[in-house]
């Protein structure tokens, strides 16, 4: 059996979701706020709906979605909105998707871009800032949450 990830970068601003099996990018999307947190927060969703529903029929779909870690003085945040707002929307993807793995943050989307696929690497972008940054960091939750012994 194979399995298919749907990885979601979950985000105040911007939400990225892919879906991946193995090192192939089935679908890629950037959830960008332009309304109310209700309204993001059911995009996003949505969002994560379409993304499975690009699985390959036949595998084990996993969904899984990068962690936030807690404020903490060692960051030198002094404000702590943009956390809250990320926590909000994991929160909301915890709730549609209950099973789904949360992978400890750290590092995600910083790979050196020929590493990715193409369509997740924006055209001129060189340094990995780019309007797919949160894409990648979806594709390398989606990479960190495999489960062993299934095929990719």
């Amino acid at each position: 059996m194979s399995q298919t990830v749907v990885g979601v970068d979950p985000g105040g601003r911007q939400t990225g979701v892919v879906t991946r099996r193995g090192e192939r990018l089935f679908y890629g999307a950037t959830v960008t706020r332009e309304v109310p947190m209700p309204a993001y927060v059911a995009e996003v969703v949505d969002t994560i709906r379409r993304a499975c529903g690009m699985a390959p029929g036949g595998d084990l779909l996993v969904v899984a979605v990068e962690g936030v870690n807690a404020p903490s003085p060692h960051l030198g945040l002094t404000n702590v909105a943009g956390l809250l707002d990320t926590a909000m929307v994991l929160g909301a993807v915890l709730h549609a998707y209950p099973e789904a793995v949360v992978v400890p943050p750290g590092g995600h989307g910083s790979a050196p871009l020929a590493t990715y696929p193409s369509a997740l690497v924006g055209k001129g972008e060189v340094v990995g800032t780019g309007k797919r940054r949160h894409m990648r960091s979806a594709w390398d939750a989606a990479g960190a949450a495999r489960v062993p012994g299934v095929g990719p």
